[in-house]
């Protein structure tokens, strides 16, 4: 974050970063870098569980004028480095002064699974300091002439990155909490999984299977008189294929989603294809 050189505009940018914290899940995380003389951490990356202390921090902030990408673009880095998020991401705001960040910059970032988009708000110089910056980030690049499409356009970028959150390397189910839906399997049986989707789980959900990042892979809440189980990984080749010759493959199953109409209203369930 930094000054913006047209009417309200630290208020908007205060605003875009608002609309983002507030798009954002409370295992989701977010890290602010800010430039009001010198670069540095208004808050380094953190889980957005207390939306409100991080929101006081950006609506305090007091942005000045930026004259180069490269120290808060490699600040950024840094932090999103250390980050143990699945997908990571830069966004910037900017009428573009400042000097571009080095080549060098942009290969890092890029080589570690990060990406950068950016958005030209009226810009006073050309656009080509901010498609680079996207370009090389393999982002997104924003080019606006209005002020009020800037919020949307931020927590637009957010919603696409939680939508794309799918994790595809092996991994073995972990056990934390015992559940009526796995009895009888033990903590050591799971097979290893190849991939799921990226969740954050409901505040009531229990939730008996994690992966080894501790995202949810089986989770389940009461529903009405019945209850919705959600399984983020799949049941078949793609993800399951280890799963697929597993003695308790069937037992699993069978006691998630049985084919009997549950005694008291309904089971609904779904799994990473979201086909069903």
């Amino acid at each position: 974050m930094h000054g913006m050189e047209f009417m309200n505009g630290n208020q908007i940018a205060r605003d875009c970063a608002l609309g983002v914290l507030e798009a954002l899940g409370p295992q989701d995380e977010m890290g602010v870098v800010l430039w009001d003389g010198t670069d540095h951490w208004l808050f380094p990356m953190t889980k957005v569980g207390d939306k409100g202390a991080l929101g006081r921090k950006i609506a305090g902030m007091n942005q000045g004028d930026l004259p180069s990408f490269q120290n808060v673009m490699s600040l950024a880095h840094e932090g999103l480095k250390k980050s143990a998020a699945n997908l990571k991401a830069h966004d910037h705001l900017q009428r573009c002064d400042p000097g571009a960040p080095t080549a060098q910059l942009m290969s890092s970032i890029v080589g570690d699974r990060i990406t950068v988009s950016t958005v030209l708000i009226a810009g006073h110089a050309g656009p080509e300091t901010m498609q680079y910056i996207a370009n090389s980030g393999r982002g997104r690049f924003y080019n606006v002439n209005n002020a009020g499409q800037l919020p949307q356009i931020f927590i637009k970028e957010a919603a696409v990155i939680l939508k794309s959150a799918i994790f595809e390397e092996p991994f073995k189910p972990k056990l934390v909490s015992s559940s009526e839906l796995i009895r009888g399997i033990g903590s050591e049986e799971y097979p290893a999984l190849l991939g799921y989707v990226c969740t954050t789980p409901k505040a009531r959900a229990e939730i008996p299977l994690v992966s080894d990042k501790g995202d949810p892979v089986l989770a389940h809440w009461q529903y009405g008189l019945g209850r919705a189980v959600a399984f983020t990984s799949d049941a078949k080749a793609r993800w399951a294929k280890n799963w697929l010759g597993w003695d308790r493959y069937r037992q699993f199953w069978s006691q998630i989603a049985p084919m009997e109409p549950a005694a008291i209203g309904e089971r609904r369930f779904y799994d990473g294809d979201f086909g069903r």
